[in-house]
């Protein structure tokens, strides 16, 4: 014989977290909500650290770059003055440079570090060398 339930006996309570509690489904689709919340938790700060440092790069190094062929050619013993070819701003002095030298890029990429020293003695170009530092 089968067992039917009583119509008169109240059902059994929904188990805990189902949608019929009144909790949230537990299943696939939170799982994927999940997965994507984190995706974008961590990939939002990544994908902004790589914007800003191709934003960045453009903006230092715009008009402070010195290409090899041009470095090459600047005679030594010339004045600042009559110097042709150089770049109109610098980069950033290094900690700890020479006040009398200028500091040039070569365009390298991502950090746009000083490639190039000139250095000046009254005004005269009496050094030029590449900076590995």
């Amino acid at each position: 014989m089968i067992d039917l339930p009583d119509p008169a006996d109240p059902p059994d309570p929904a188990p805990a977290g189902s949608a019929a509690a009144g909790g949230h489904p537990v299943g696939a689709a939170a799982r994927r909500q999940v997965r994507r919340s984190l995706l974008v938790a961590l990939g939002a700060p990544v994908g902004l650290t790589l914007a800003l440092s191709l934003i960045y790069y453009p903006v230092a190094t715009v008009g402070t770059v010195l290409d090899r062929n041009t470095f090459e050619k600047l005679p030594v013993g010339v004045a600042r003055g009559d110097l042709v070819g150089l770049p109109p701003r610098q980069v950033d002095r290094p900690a700890g440079a020479r006040p009398d030298c200028e500091y040039y890029t070569d365009g390298n990429f991502p950090l746009a570090q000083p490639t190039w020293r000139l250095c000046f003695v009254d005004g005269r170009l009496v050094s030029k060398e590449r900076v590995d530092e």
